[in-house]
């Protein structure tokens, strides 16, 4: 299977999404919501708002589980009509299989909360529980600076995960707005490459990695990448235009495609990558990368 980094791609993608919410007047709504109920927030702002207090017994609120078993209830029956509001509805669905959560963590504070020994040790606790999900288990949205938590899409798996993990104290559905994208790092600031610079770096031989993917990783420990993905012993299905094929065999290209995304994610931590966009019937997607999902792939 052939991962390759793509940078160009996703700067020119990712532009258009903050050049969108940067317009006055314009509220920008969680992609995966079609109904807009969830706005779209700064990450300072969905800070503010932090965790909600635990109100129930055991580790998962039980409304977690109901929500994400009705989501998938919904997005199969939409799979299953052929009309065109259902596919538009659909193909909104950037994270099918997940629901949005908030992990509540254990954390002795070291320190005031604001001090470097306390930060540093919320972060330990951070990626101690998302080093033990799968990338295809948890979706990041927001790690909490001034809260022992996080935000994020989590599978069936991984709630099971999270529930036996000795780090976390509670899960409880997030109802509150989604935070914006982190800070992108653009191809116009990186410096120019010194030459043989990189040449020893992973993936830069095989043609998997860009150079400018390691420089990036010079300004910043996580870079907002695309991956496209080659399958190498399976090839996709191919779509058609006869009619009354056309809408089982897309399902059938979005199913594999999924399989295929899935199978890459689960090679990484969800402290590794941070999924941010699927590329629907694309075998592709976007996310925040640090350097050891960068070797990984």
């Amino acid at each position: 299977m052939l991962a390759k980094l793509l940078m160009l791609s996703l700067v020119v993608a990712f532009a258009g999404v903050e050049n969108a919410s940067a317009q006055p007047g314009r509220v920008q709504y969680d992609p995966n919501d079609p109904e807009k109920t969830r706005p779209v927030v700064p990450v300072a702002e969905r800070e503010r708002l932090g965790l909600a207090a635990k109100t129930w017994d055991g580790v998962v609120q039980p409304e977690v589980y109901t929500t994400l078993h009705g989501l998938n209830q919904t997005v199969e029956r939409l799979k299953n009509a052929k009309t065109v509001d259902a596919v538009g509805t659909l193909a909104a669905v950037q994270f099918e299989g997940t629901v949005c959560v908030q992990v509540r963590l254990k954390h002795d504070p070291q320190g005031k909360g604001d001090s470097k020994e306390n930060k540093a040790a919320l972060q330990d606790v951070q990626r101690r529980v998302l080093g033990s999900l799968t990338a295809a288990e948890f979706h990041v949205r927001q790690l909490f600076e001034g809260s022992a938590g996080l935000v994020g899409n989590v599978s069936k798996e991984g709630l099971d995960k999270l529930a036996k993990h000795p780090d976390v104290v509670s899960v409880c559905l997030d109802d509150k707005p989604l935070p914006e994208p982190l800070p992108v790092v653009y191809e116009d600031q990186l410096p120019a490459p010194t030459p043989g610079e990189f040449a020893d770096e992973p993936g830069l031989k095989a043609g998997r990695v860009e150079v400018k993917v390691y420089q990036g990783l010079k300004q910043s420990n996580r870079l907002y990448v695309g991956v496209s993905l080659e399958p190498k012993e399976e090839p996709l299905p191919t779509s058609t235009d006869v009619p009354g094929e056309m809408h089982q065999r897309g399902l059938e290209r979005d199913a594999a495609v999924l399989k295929l995304q899935n199978r890459v994610l689960s090679t990484l931590s969800a402290d590794d990558f941070w999924l941010w966009t699927r590329l629907g019937g694309l075998p592709g997607f976007y996310g925040y990368i640090n350097r050891q999902g960068i070797e990984k792939l």
